[in-house]
């Protein structure tokens, strides 16, 4: 049905029956007779959507990719070419058989929750084929609310930059996967490092958003534990560091709340710019006003920031800074780097996936001039989860094949609807979500990351300090 409403909005929407034809010449027919009204922009947007829907047939697996573009979040956008990348692979090795893995519309989630819920009911409302499964939604704050209610249409998520702790509580979370470490994983590392150079006092200065706001009540639970010798670790027997937090809510502005601590003369010179980029770059303009650089200033910072943070807002005038103002403190300044993601040992050794990780960054790094989307450090760890799906998907079919879901405990559950080919899933299949849901927690594959996080690197001149922590790469 494609129809005009008033005020010069022009909406279209295709009656799925109608264009779902054995015949997909028919369908195109149809379709492009419904348009005859409608103007020649109108017509071929209903004509490829017709396209889409009728010649994809029964060798399509749609799923839904949600990422971020979000200026004031993190951006994800970056991902896409990993993504692509992942399906070509896929689909060259015919990981899920006769079947093509894709998604159908890129979403926008702008790292903010209301539109992160806003392309997931998009996708599984207004849009069509049936998708089986979500990769995304781009950053934890644009996570958390759909990986809440997924489970509702038995889709199972599996995000690749999410680090919010508490999206591991499978109690709310009850389909969420994902590749990536939590916050919780860096409390270690941090402490080892301030440790390591004698550093008695550190400053976070933190957005206010969960995934920042948790990220320093665990490391100031840690500290608390480790000086009351409620726990007792190796290296940190007689620990006394001071932590001091410094909240803000204005993203545009954050200065005034936290003036005190950067004071030139301040007690606090290991600070921490717990928040997103956007609004780093404003303390940074700061900092660069007052010159809080090393010797005198330590800043740690995300290693999962885009390329080039610093001076990205520049351009757009959103920081009274020039560029070479930025660049300048940058290079005069020392910063630790938190890296949440795994970095291998070997970054030559093939993997599940044939290639390599530094084969991938080559072929990534090809793509990523040519596209419009801003080039982002979780580019591996979106090629991971897609290949996470994929395998999970695989292992399904196999099950399905040999109509043998035992293992799963999935039909002692009582669950509506029966084991199906994979192109006949549908959001009421309670058996089928179940069975996709429990092939990703069995999934458990060699990726271009690694069984090793590199958590912490420290430049000082030519050297390069690197703190490990150990955790085993799988889908949580």
């Amino acid at each position: 049905v494609i129809s005009q409403r008033p005020h010069s909005r022009v909406h279209y929407s295709v009656l799925y029956r109608t264009l779902t034809l054995r015949n997909p010449v028919e369908s195109l027919a149809t379709c492009a007779r419904l348009a005859t009204a409608m103007d020649t922009a109108l017509k071929t947007a209903a004509i490829l959507s017709a396209l889409t829907l009728c010649c994809a047939g029964n060798d399509t697996l749609s799923f839904s990719l949600i990422v971020s573009f979000g200026q004031e979040g993190f951006n994800s956008s970056g991902s896409v070419p990993a993504v692509d990348l992942a399906l070509e692979h896929i689909k060259e090795q015919s990981v899920v058989g006769r079947y093509v893995l894709n998604y159908t519309t890129l979403r926008d989630s702008e790292c903010n929750r209301g539109k992160s819920l806003d392309a997931f009911f998009r996708e599984v409302h207004l849009s069509q084929p049936v998708k089986i499964a979500i990769i995304g939604c781009g950053c934890s704050v644009a996570t958390e609310p759909v990986a809440e209610i997924s489970h509702q249409w038995n889709i199972s998520q599996v995000s690749f930059a999410s680090a919010l702790s508490t999206l591991s509580d499978r109690s709310r979370f009850k389909n969420f996967f994902r590749v990536y470490p939590t916050v919780d994983n860096f409390a270690f590392a941090l402490l080892s490092t301030l440790e390591h150079y004698g550093w008695k006092r550190i400053v976070f200065l933190t957005q206010n958003e969960n995934l920042f706001t948790m990220l320093v009540a665990g490391f100031q639970t840690l500290v608390r534990a480790v000086a009351s010798n409620a726990i007792n670790i190796c290296c940190f027997e007689g620990t006394n560091i001071t932590v001091l937090n410094r909240p803000f809510q204005n993203t545009t502005n954050p200065i005034p709340d936290i003036e005190d601590v950067l004071e030139e003369n301040g007690n606090y010179r290991v600070l921490y710019l717990n928040s997103y980029s956007a609004v780093a770059r404003h303390i940074i303009c700061e900092a660069a006003k007052r010159n809080l650089t090393y010797p005198h200033y330590v800043w740690i910072t995300f290693g999962w920031y885009p390329i080039q943070w610093w001076t990205q807002a520049v351009s757009k005038n959103t920081v009274n800074c020039t560029e070479s103002q930025l660049q300048s403190f940058i290079e005069n300044s020392r910063f630790i780097l938190v890296r949440q993601f795994p970095t291998p040992d070997d970054e030559s050794s093939i993997t599940t996936a044939q290639i390599s990780a530094l084969e991938f960054d080559e072929l990534y790094e090809e793509r990523s001039p040519n596209s419009t989307f801003v080039q982002v450090t979780v580019g591996r760890l979106a090629y991971n989860a897609v290949w996470t799906l994929a395998l999970a998907l695989n292992r399904t079919m196999g099950m399905i094949s040999r109509n043998d879901i035992n293992e799963t405990g999935c039909e002692e559950k009582g669950l509506e609807g029966a084991l199906v080919p994979l192109h006949e899933f549908s959001y009421d299949n309670g058996l089928m979500g179940c069975v996709i849901r429990w092939s990703l927690e069995q999934t458990d594959f060699d990726g271009v990351t690694a069984s090793h996080c590199v958590l912490y690197c420290v430049f000082y001149g030519e050297y390069k300090l690197c703190m490990y922590l150990m955790s085993l790469y799988r889908a949580e």
